[in-house]
Formats: structure tokens, sequence, C-alpha cells
């Protein structure tokens, strides 16, 4: 037996619409606030946020650093609408350090981030994972202590509706989160 992965991204509203009317039968959603009863959710992963700077800004060689520390900064910050969850947390974290970011640009996707930052315009603060990607002007660091995250969601239709290689890969993934 073979599956065929085709990847599309788009909101979480869009996936999870495209799940109800069979163009997608799984998505990973960073915001499944808005689902239905006829989906079905399992937690996937939660991501750590570290601040994404300039390879030249004083920052960048830090082993970690407070989020207080970038309250002078300009930052970056993800679209709202584009990427509600990212967004809420940035200014949810940034609030409980006792400021509102100071917005330099706003982006509606993480290459438009990253691309910001690597400018050397301004911070942002971005999946920890990411710093996989080695853009050579961005350094990523890790925030000291407790460190926002983002949730991510695995998100298919609810049985009996679901295909029989969907419901296989939701049980493997069960297994595999459990064990």
């Amino acid at each position: 037996m073979s599956i065929g992965v085709h990847l599309h991204q788009d909101s979480a509203v869009a996936l999870a619409e495209m799940i109800r009317n069979g163009t997608l039968d799984l998505a990973f959603l960073r915001d499944p606030a808005p689902l239905s009863v006829d989906l079905v959710s399992l937690d996937f992963a939660v991501a750590r946020i570290a601040a994404a700077v300039p390879r030249h800004h004083p920052l960048a060689d830090a082993e970690q650093i407070g989020l207080g520390d970038l309250r002078d900064e300009d930052f970056v910050l993800p679209d709202p609408t584009a990427l509600p969850t990212l967004a809420h947390q940035v200014q949810l974290a940034c609030r409980e350090s006792g400021f509102t970011p100071r917005t330099r640009a706003v982006s509606d996707d993480l290459t438009g981030l990253f691309s910001y930052v690597a400018s050397g315009l301004c911070v942002s603060l971005l999946p920890e994972r990411l710093r996989d990607f080695h853009v050579a002007e961005v350094a990523f660091v890790p925030f000291a202590g407790r460190s926002p995250y983002l949730e991510t969601t695995l998100v298919a239709i609810r049985p009996p509706d679901a295909d029989a290689a969907v419901l296989r890969l939701l049980e493997l993934i069960t297994r595999r989160m459990a064990g």
C-alpha cells in the first residue's frame, strides 16, 4: 500500500474546512480552536519559542536571554489573520514580560518573518526548531526559564467517515505519542 502526500499551507480555518469537504485528509494546525464535532484532533507536538535576532545583534551570541531583554527592540510580528496562534502567543508572552512589542513590520508567513530579521531591521519570536534551517544572517537565542510555546495538533475527519489509511496513520501516531 502506498500513500500519496500533497502539502498545502493555509490558515487553520481554511485547512479545517478542506478536511470537512474532503480536499484534505489530515492537517497539522497550530490553532485548533474553531474545530467542530465532525473533526477529531490529536495533540502532536509542542514547540518552544525563541528570540530570532540578526546575526550582528549584541544578543546573538548569548546562551539565553530573558524576553524582557527585547523590550526596546523593533519587532516583525506575525499577522494575526494568517498566523493567529503565533501572533497571540507573541503578544501574550511580551505582555507577561511587561511590554508591548514595538512593531516595525508584520508578515503573513514564516519566510517573511525570517527575511525581516535577516535584513537586520528587527527581531522576532519564532518556533525554536526553525533554527535548523540555518539562515546565516539569523541567530536563535533561547529564553531563560519558562519559554512561550506553540502546540501543533493533527486534525482529521471523525471516524467512520475517515479513509482507512488516515485511520491507520492516526492509530500509529497515537501509539507513538503514548509510548
